[in-house]
């Protein structure tokens, strides 16, 4: 569930090895979201990335909350909400 006014990202009973293309080798994952406030008129932005999640990559169901310190500020523009997943071995 994603709160488009605070940028919070609740994904609840994420099982890795069924919700997410693993890739092949890795071991564990790491998950951040992003949030943007672009102006495509003026080429101006702002961006914050929230807190970095790190799991394994198994079958074990967990709730990931991500958050964000503040929202972008910038006056115009629009909203844009990005996921980033990384997979690594440890």
């Amino acid at each position: 569930m994603l709160n488009t006014t605070t940028g919070a990202l609740d994904i609840v009973d994420l099982v890795p090895i069924m919700d997410v293309a693993v890739a092949p080798g890795s071991t564990h994952m790491s998950i951040t979201s992003g949030w943007a406030k672009v102006d495509f008129g003026t080429g101006e932005f702002e961006t914050s990335l929230s807190n970095k999640v790190n799991l394994p990559a198994n079958g074990t169901a967990v709730t990931v909350n991500l958050t964000h310190t503040a929202a972008p500020t910038l006056a115009t523009g629009i909203h844009v909400f990005v996921l980033l997943i990384e997979f690594f071995r440890k």
